[in-house]
C-alpha cells in the first residue's frame, strides 16, 4: 500500500477489501493450525515432564533432576540432588539453558518463556503456527490487527474510495473472533475491549454513510453473546437488545439469524450462571412471531439449550413441550441429544432413554453423540447399557461392511480384505475398552 502511494498508483475499494482480508486472516492465525496446535501440545507435555512439582515454573534444581533422570534412567525417587556431571551434561549447561530461556531474569521458567525458546530455536513451517489463545497478548495482537484495518479504511474513505459494507462486516466479524482469544478470568474486560473497537467500526460507518446490514448488526450481537458466556452476563444481553432496538429503529428488519443469536445469548448467560434461561429466551421468541420470522431447528435447539443450562425441572418440562411442538422431520442429532442431557440434568433419565426409539421412528438413526447421552442417562443400571449396547450394535456393524466385502473376494486380496476386517473390529474393541 505505501508503494502504491509513493508511485502515486490510486488504491481502489478492492485494494482495501483485500487488506481487510489480510488483517482478518490475521487474527484468524492467532488461533493457530492443526499442526501448530499439536505441536503446542507436545510442548506442554515435555513442561509439565519437567515442572516436577507442578507449580507451573522449572526451577533450576528442577531442571538439573531432570537432565540426571535422562542420562541415568533411575527411578524418580532414587535421584540425589543431581548436582553432579552425568556424561555430557553439567551444571553449566544447565544454567546456559535457564540464562536463554528466563526472559525477565527471575530465576525460573515459566510455559509462555519455555515455548518462546523452542519456537525461536526451530523452524515455524516444521512446527506449524502454534496458537496464542487465551492469552492477553492474543487479545493485544488481535486488535492491532483491527486497528490497523479500520486507520486504513478511514484514510482510504477520507480519500473518497468507496469501501462497501461487506468488508466492514469482515472486519466486525474480526471483532468476535478476538473476543474468543482471550484468557479465562478476564472475559469481561476483553468483551468490553471488543465491543470498543467493533463501536469504532459503526461510527466510521454512520460518519461515512455506509448503511449496515443486517449482517452487521448480527456480528454485534453475536460478540454480545460471547460475553455474556464470559462474565459480562446481563449487561452483555442488555447491549444486544440495544443493538437490536437500534436496527429495528434503522428499518432493517432482523432475520432468523438475529433471533437464534439473541437465544443463544441467553443460554450463554445461563450457563456462565450470569442470568439469561429459558423465560427471556421465551420472550424472543414471541418477538420472532410478531414480525412474522419462522423458528428453525437451530432456534428450537437453542431454547432447549438455555433450559438445559438453567438446569430447573420448570425449565426443563417447557424445553420438552416446545420439542414435542416441533415437526419431526425439523429435530436433528443436535436437538435430540441436548433435550436428552436438559432432561438427565433433571434426573429424568427414562425420559431421556426413550428419545433413543423415538428417533428411530422419525428416521433419524442416532449418532455417537446421542449414545454417549444414552449412556449418561443409563448411568450404573447394567440392563439398561446391555439394552444400549444391542441397540448400537448394528450402527457398528454397517461402518465395517465395506471391509466384509472386501474379504468375499477371492485370492490374496480376498485373505488381505478379512485380514483387515479384522484388525477393524480388534481397533474397534480396544477403543470401546479405551
Amino acid at each position: 500500500l505505501q508503494d502504491r502511494r509513493a508511485a502515486s498508483v490510486v488504491p481502489t475499494g478492492i485494494t482495501c477489501a483485500v487488506l481487510v482480508d489480510t488483517c482478518v486472516k490475521s487474527v484468524g492465525m492467532l488461533k493457530g493450525d492443526n499442526k501448530g496446535r499439536s505441536t503446542q501440545k507436545r510442548i506442554r507435555r515435555i513442561f509439565d515432564r519437567l515442572d516436577a512439582d507442578g507449580d507451573g515454573r522449572i526451577t533450576p534444581d528442577e531442571l538439573l533432576r531432570a537432565s540426571t533422570l535422562l542420562q541415568s534412567k533411575v527411578p524418580w525417587q532414587a535421584l540425589d540432588t543431581g548436582r553432579r556431571v552425568i556424561d555430557n551434561i553439567t551444571a553449566t549447561d544447565v544454567s546456559q539453558f535457564m540464562h536463554l530461556a528466563d526472559e525477565d531474569g527471575d530465576g525460573i521458567i515459566t510455559y509462555p518463556e519455555f515455548e518462546l525458546l523452542i519456537v525461536d530455536s526451530s523452524t515455524p513451517r516444521g512446527l506449524g503456527v502454534l496458537p496464542k489463545t487465551g492469552t492477553e497478548r492474543a487479545v493485544s495482537e488481535g486488535r492491532g490487527f483491527i486497528t490497523v484495518a479500520w486507520k486504513v479504511m478511514c484514510d482510504m474513505l477520507n480519500m473518497g474510495i468507496s469501501v462497501n459494507v461487506l468488508t466492514c462486516n469482515a472486519l466486525l466479524d474480526a471483532t468476535v473472533a478476538v473476543a474468543a482469544l482471550g484468557p479465562l478470568g478476564k472475559g469481561e474486560e476483553t468483551f468490553d475491549l471488543c465491543f470498543e473497537d467493533a463501536s469504532k467500526i459503526f461510527w466510521m460507518m454512520d460518519e461515512y454513510e455506509i448503511a449496515p446490514n443486517c449482517r452487521s448488526y448480527t456480528a454485534l450481537i453475536k460478540l454480545c453473546a460471547h460475553g455474556a458466556a464470559n462474565g459480562a452476563g446481563s449487561r452483555a444481553i442488555e447491549k444486544a437488545f440495544f443493538i437490536f432496538e437500534r436496527m429495528r429503529d434503522r428499518g432493517v428488519a432482523a432475520d432468523v439469524v438475529v433471533f437464534n443469536t439473541l437465544i443463544d445469548a441467553y443460554a450463554k448467560a445461563a450457563w456462565a450462571r450470569a442470568g439469561g434461561g429459558i423465560g427471556p429466551a421465551l420472550q424472543v421468541l414471541d418477538m420472532m412471531r410478531d414480525v412474522n420470522v419462522r423458528p428453525n431447528t437451530v432456534t428450537y435447539t437453542s431454547l432447549i439449550n438455555a433450559a438445559r443450562h438453567e438446569g430447573t425441572h420448570e425449565a426443563v418440562t417447557v424445553a420438552l413441550a416446545l420439542f414435542r411442538k416441533m415437526p419431526a422431520i425439523s429435530r436433528n442429532h443436535q436437538t435430540y441429544t441436548v433435550m436428552m442431557h436438559a432432561l438427565i440434568r433433571v434426573g429424568r433419565r427414562a425420559e431421556a432413554l426413550a428419545l433413543v426409539d423415538e428417533a428411530g421412528t422419525h428416521g433419524l438413526q442416532p449418532n455417537s453423540f446421542m449414545f454417549d447421552a444414552a449412556v449418561k442417562a443409563a448411568g450404573k443400571n447394567r440392563q439398561q447399557l446391555r439394552m444400549l449396547e444391542e441397540k448400537f450394535r448394528p450402527m457398528s456393524a454397517s461402518s465395517q461392511q465395506p471391509a466384509a466385502q472386501d474379504s468375499r473376494g477371492g485370492g490374496l486380496s480376498g485373505r488381505g480384505g478379512q485380514r483387515r476386517g479384522e484388525l477393524k473390529s480388534r481397533g474397534g474393541l480396544q477403543g470401546s475398552a479405551g
